[in-house]
């Protein structure tokens, strides 16, 4: 008596390679490319906390700001934004 052949297992098919474009997305930018993004967030935060009214100011309204003018995601930069907001309030 003949027995019924096994299927051989498949191997589970590998990840699709990224193309170039979404590489460079997903790689954290050069120091000297991240230092110059948040001197220009620096001076951008200092022109927005100088015309708003600090009694309604909120670190999301500065960060959609920032967002619009730069078209960064400012995720990657919450924490140091927040510190950037910190220093310039207590500047003033």
């Amino acid at each position: 008596e003949k027995r019924p052949k096994k299927k051989a297992k498949k191997e589970p098919k590998k990840a699709a390679k990224k193309s170039k474009e979404e590489e460079d997305e997903d790689e954290p930018l050069v120091k000297g490319e991240e230092d110059e993004m948040l001197s220009k967030i620096k001076e951008h935060v200092k022109e927005i906390c100088d015309g708003a009214d600090m009694d309604t100011l909120t670190l999301r309204n500065v960060r959609e700001q920032l967002k619009e003018k730069y078209e960064i995601d400012t995720e990657k930069y919450k924490d140091k934004i927040k510190k950037i907001v910190d220093e310039v309030i207590s500047a003033e």
